[in-house]
């Protein structure tokens, strides 16, 4: 099993081009025509379109530097490092803890865009954790509805949104509505555990709820399925128990002080 974060493949495929069976499809054909236009330079789009059997007017598009929006965004990510990133590296740190906020505190819409909320009450360690992992991922961020005092503020990409949105979505996060969707933990928290304790250290930190008696509830109006499997995670990083409730998971005190309650992006857990 690779070790690579993300696959331009999978990236690829949540685009539907017209005129191709998938979106890899799409960008497979236009590399194989950038390389064999860089092998042979005197060859025109019409030796190319009959070497490879493809329709013509596609390779000469092609030729003429018409790009599909797959591509574009295929080279995008590619140029962004997602492709050569593992879970240990720095992106794969930022993807593990936006997919953490997004499933806890944040939402992936039906279009792909990328939100998470944030808290008046969320220590400054972790909201600069956040911003930061998005700056990695996509360069600078911006404040939705910040000084709207009937909304809660919130924090997203300011550019390659809907590119991050189609990648998370690779990697496990629903769209639209989590409450309607049947899913479980991520993939990548099983495989490598290294990136276990920051994922519930966030989801704890956007998602908890501290009592006077130190517990802390998370509520989630989730599938049991979904709901057993954050408390298996929450038990296996802190090595104490977490109770599955009908509408979230409830972590007894000596559950709570195991975590640290806070993420600090320069202290790699």
């Amino acid at each position: 099993m690779t070790d690579s974060v993300l696959s331009p493949q999978a990236l690829a495929n949540t685009y539907s081009p017209q005129g191709f069976e998938s979106g890899w499809e799409a960008v497979d054909q236009y590399l194989l025509v950038v390389e064999y236009a860089d092998r042979n330079p005197e060859a025109t789009w019409t030796d190319a379109a009959t070497t490879f059997g493809l329709p013509p007017n596609r390779v000469k598009r092609w030729y003429n530097g018409r790009k599909q929006t797959v591509v574009r965004q295929i080279e995008t990510a590619d140029a962004l490092g997602w492709f050569d990133a593992s879970w240990n590296s720095e992106i794969g740190r930022a993807f593990n803890l936006i997919i953490a906020g997004i499933l806890s505190g944040g939402t992936l819409s039906q279009s792909f865009e990328v939100r998470i909320t944030i808290d008046d009450d969320l220590d400054d360690a972790t909201r600069n954790s956040i911003e930061t992992a998005f700056e990695v991922l996509c360069g600078k961020t911006k404040l939705v509805s910040e000084n709207d005092p009937q909304r809660a503020t919130m924090i997203e990409p300011a550019e390659h949104n809907l590119l991050l949105g189609r990648a998370l979505y690779v990697l496990g996060v629903p769209k639209g509505r989590k409450t309607e969707a049947e899913f479980t933990i991520p993939e990548h928290l099983s495989n490598h555990p290294e990136c276990q304790r920051e994922f519930v250290e966030l989801y704890v930190a956007l998602r908890g709820s501290v009592s006077e008696k130190g517990t802390i509830d998370i509520r989630e109006e989730r599938s049991q399925t979904y709901l057993q499997s954050l408390a298996v995670l929450i038990e296996t990083v802190t090595g104490e128990s977490a109770k599955v409730r009908e509408n979230g998971v409830f972590l007894r005190k000596a559950t709570a002080e195991a975590l640290s309650g806070s993420v600090e992006w320069d202290v790699k857990k």
